[in-house]
């Protein structure tokens, strides 16, 4: 029996991937406007909050978009996402964790520098951020002509107002 037990451990130990960092494509748009275009963004994160009255916890890889509804200087905030299956829902006194950097509140991206040939890792405070568009492809983004929210090019509504999305081309002077 206890060799049995080794052998269930030590097979559960080999099968568990050692590092869940993750980075994905996507981009963020800041509370002033300006948009991030990074190469890459962390997809360790995770989302902590109430649906429903019943604790939750998302990681940024299982969403589509993430709009932060309210902010306040602790670092939660009510947040509306949308799903991999484009259903929309609002998380409740959301706190944003970052598992690597151990910072509560931020997001870590990636932008090349061309200059230093080499990729420099930054991060944004999550107070500074509207919304975070994941899976995108560098180029255009669909948009709520009455609310001004950003969507995926996959979607023709906005999955919360069923209003009909614009395309959006990013102009240079939004992009920092």
């Amino acid at each position: 029996m206890k060799k049995l037990f080794l052998i269930v451990l030590c097979v559960l130990i080999v099968s568990v991937p050692l590092s869940a960092e993750t980075w994905m494509k996507g981009v963020i748009i800041r509370m002033d406007g300006k948009i991030l275009v990074p190469e890459a963004i962390r997809g360790d994160t995770e989302l902590w909050g109430k649906f429903q009255d019943t604790k939750l916890r998302i990681r940024f890889d299982k969403l589509l978009v993430i709009t932060f509804l309210k902010h306040n200087p602790m670092f939660t905030s009510d947040i509306e996402v949308i799903n991999l299956k484009e259903r929309a829902f609002i998380i409740k006194d959301t706190s944003l964790v970052n598992t690597w950097n151990k910072y509560g509140g931020v997001v870590t991206y990636q932008f090349y520098d061309p200059i230093n040939d080499k990729i420099i890792e930054r991060t944004i405070a999550r107070k500074k951020i509207l919304q975070i568009i994941l899976d995108y492809d560098r180029g255009d983004l669909k948009q709520n002509p009455k609310t001004g929210r950003y969507y995926p090019v996959s979607f023709n509504v906005d999955p919360v107002t069923g209003e009909k999305l614009i395309w959006a081309s990013i102009d240079e002077h939004m992009i920092r």
